[in-house]
C-alpha cells in the first residue's frame, strides 16, 4: 500500500528531475545569449546593423527616505533623475537620484480616490487619473492646488456583448462603466489632450469586447471624450470571481514616442502601434528562448482560487515594453515559464522567474537580449539611455527605515 509519505517522496523526485531538465535548457539559454554575465563589468553587447552597444553596470543609489515608503507600480521618471510615484493609493513622493534623497508631495484632500496614473503637463502642473469616484485632476503641485476637476462619463463601447450594452444605454450619462488603466496615461501638448488606457466594466466575466476600443482621449478643458480606438489583442481577464493573477495577464502598457503609441500586452509576441490615432502596424518583439510558447493565450474560464494561482506563477510573458531616446533602441520584459511551487510544496515567488531583456533597433530590428543574473531583477524603470532596477535583494531599508538602497542602474552604451 502507498502512504501519504512515498507520494510526499515521489513528488519531491519528480520535482527533482523537471528541475535538473530546466537547469539543462539554462545552461544552454546562458551559452547561447550572454556574452558576459559578471555585474562588475559590461554585462551585455548588443551587435546592431551599424552599431555595437554595451549594457552596463555604472552606479548604485542610496537615498535618504525619511521614513516614506517606495514603490515603483504607479511613476513617471522625468530627465532621468526625478522619480515620481505613488504610494498608499493616493499619496505622491519623489526620488531626486542626482541628490539621493526622497521628499513627499502634498496633493490636495479632494484627490482622495486610488491614483491610477499621472502625467505631467508642465514642471508645475500634474494630470491625474483616478478611480473611486473616477475623476481626473489637474494639479499645480507647487501651490498644492486644484486647477481643474473633470468627471469622466460613460462611454458608448462598441461590443458584442449585449447584456453590457444594455446596460450601458438605460445608465446615466455620468455612469462609469469603464476602469482606467495603471499607468498608462499621457498628455498631448499638441492637441492638450489626454490619453487614456481603457477596459469596459466586467469584460473579464462577459465575452464579445474582442473589437471594442481600449485607448481613449479625453479633453479635460471641454469635458469630453474625443475619440476611441485600438483593439484587445491580448488577453482579457479570466471567466469568473476575482482571483491570483486573473487581471494582471490582461494588462497592457502604452508607450508614447512622437506620435505614435505602442501597445504591449504580456501574453502576445506582437507588438502594435499606431500613428496619429489610426492602426500603424504591428512586429514581433519576441524573445529567442520564447519561441515554442504558443501566445497569444486563450483565456482560461476557472474560478478555482489555486489552479489560477499555479497559472499566474507558472505562465510565461512580457511585462513591459521600453524605449531609450538617447540610444534610439526599444527593449522588452520577458519573465520566463517556471514551476509554481517550490520542492517544499509552497508557491514560488512571480520574481524569482528568469528575466530576458529583448532589444530592438529604431526600425523593430531584433538586437539582442540578455539574462539577469539569479534573483537580481525586481522591477525596471526606463530612462533615457538604460535603466534604473529596484531589486529584491537591494531595495530594503536599513533597521531605522531612514535610508533606501537603489542598488543597480545601467546605462547603454554606443561603440563606434
Amino acid at each position: 500500500m502507498i502512504t501519504r509519505m512515498d507520494i510526499k517522496f515521489m513528488k519531491k523526485i519528480i520535482y527533482l528531475i523537471i528541475m535538473i531538465s530546466f537547469s539543462c535548457k539554462k545552461n544552454k539559454l546562458d551559452s547561447e545569449y550572454i556574452v558576459n554575465n559578471n555585474i562588475k563589468s559590461d554585462v551585455l553587447l548588443l551587435k546592431a546593423k551599424k552599431n555595437i552597444y554595451t549594457l552596463k553596470l555604472t552606479d548604485s543609489i542610496f537615498a535618504n527616505s525619511k521614513g516614506l515608503p517606495i514603490s515603483s507600480y504607479v511613476h513617471k521618471l522625468i530627465n532621468d533623475s526625478l522619480f515620481y510615484y505613488i504610494y498608499k493609493s493616493n499619496k505622491m513622493a519623489l526620488l531626486n537620484t542626482n541628490k539621493a534623497l526622497i521628499s513627499k508631495i502634498e496633493l490636495p484632500n479632494k484627490v482622495n480616490g486610488n491614483i491610477k496614473s499621472f502625467d505631467f503637463i508642465n514642471d508645475s502642473t500634474l494630470v491625474v487619473a483616478q478611480d473611486f469616484p473616477t475623476k481626473i485632476f489637474l494639479i499645480n503641485i507647487n501651490e498644492n492646488k486644484i486647477v481643474k476637476e473633470s468627471k469622466l462619463n460613460k462611454i458608448l463601447f462598441k461590443t458584442e456583448n449585449s447584456f453590457f450594452n444594455n446596460r450601458t444605454n438605460t445608465e446615466g450619462f455620468n455612469d462609469v462603466n469603464f476602469n482606467v488603466d495603471f499607468n498608462n496615461l499621457y498628455y498631448n501638448k499638441i492637441d492638450s489632450s489626454i490619453y487614456l488606457g481603457i477596459e469596459p466594466f466586467d469584460s473579464h466575466l462577459l465575452k464579445g469586447f474582442k473589437n471594442t476600443s481600449t485607448i481613449g482621449v479625453f479633453d479635460i478643458y471641454n469635458n469630453n471624450w474625443k475619440e476611441f480606438f485600438g483593439k484587445q489583442e491580448g488577453m482579457y481577464r479570466y471567466k469568473g470571481d476575482y482571483t491570483f493573477g486573473n487581471n494582471y495577464l490582461s494588462y497592457k502598457n502604452l508607450i508614447f514616442v512622437g506620435d505614435t503609441i505602442f501597445v504591449n500586452y504580456k501574453v502576445n509576441h506582437k507588438i502594435y502601434y499606431y500613428i496619429h490615432n489610426k492602426f500603424g502596424g504591428e512586429f514581433k518583439a519576441m524573445c529567442k528562448y520564447s519561441k515554442k510558447i504558443n501566445l497569444p493565450m486563450k483565456p482560461i474560464y476557472s474560478t478555482d482560487v489555486e489552479k489560477n494561482k499555479e497559472m499566474y506563477l507558472s505562465t510565461p510573458y512580457y511585462s513591459d515594453f521600453f524605449y531609450h531616446t538617447k540610444v534610439k533602441l526599444y527593449s522588452r520584459l520577458y519573465l520566463d515559464r517556471q514551476l509554481a511551487l517550490n520542492e517544499n510544496e509552497l508557491y514560488n515567488d512571480i520574481f524569482e522567474k528568469d528575466a530576458i531583456l529583448i532589444f530592438f533597433d529604431k526600425n523593430f530590428n531584433y538586437v539582442g537580449e540578455y539574462l539577469f543574473p539569479y534573483h537580481m531583477y525586481n522591477k525596471l524603470v526606463p530612462t533615457s539611455d538604460g535603466f534604473f532596477m529596484f531589486s529584491n535583494q537591494h531595495t530594503n531599508f536599513d533597521d531605522n527605515k531612514k535610508y533606501f538602497s537603489l542598488k543597480y542602474v545601467y546605462k547603454i552604451k554606443k561603440i563606434n
